[in-house]
């Protein structure tokens, strides 16, 4: 997880971790305004103090998956982005409850399940239209023992 401020610095949290487990995995990232947290499995991993930045806007797209001029390898069947941080246990609830997350303060909710490949979108479930354009994306279908709205 890593952001940048309005003055370009680069703000990150690094695990320190491999997580190339063969096992599934619920990944979380918060900033309340000044810690930029990381959560696997709804267990706090990991935090860096900004000292208090603030987030640099920008129109360009938001990219999930890629960074640093490449492309994570990873199935990621949920992705859900809120107007603040939220806390531990509504981490642990969006683990448990995949397909009822936490609605206060959504932004975007994107779910494997409502995303054609044939149209390269992703609709939004939030209710807001943040619908996602998908580039170099293959929509699978995962055995029934994988619990949705987890990340390998």
């Amino acid at each position: 997880v890593y952001f940048k401020n309005p003055a370009g610095q680069v703000f990150y949290v690094q695990l320190g971790v491999d997580y190339r487990d063969n096992r599934w995995h619920h990944w979380a990232g918060t900033f309340d305004g000044r810690y930029l947290k990381m959560y696997t499995d709804a267990t706090l991993r990991a935090t860096t103090d900004t000292g208090g930045t603030t987030v640099r806007t920008s129109s360009t797209p938001l990219a999930i998956g890629y960074g640093w001029g490449y492309y994570v390898e990873m199935f990621s069947p949920q992705v859900l982005i809120y107007s603040r941080a939220l806390s531990t246990s509504e981490i642990q609830h969006n683990m448990l409850n995949p397909n009822n997350p936490v609605r206060d303060s959504l932004v975007l909710w994107l779910d494997a399940r409502a995303c054609d490949a044939s149209k390269g979108i992703c609709y939004d479930l939030s209710g807001n239209s943040n619908h996602g354009t998908m580039y170099n994306v293959s929509i699978v279908t995962l055995p029934n023992q994988i619990a949705p709205g987890m990340v390998m």
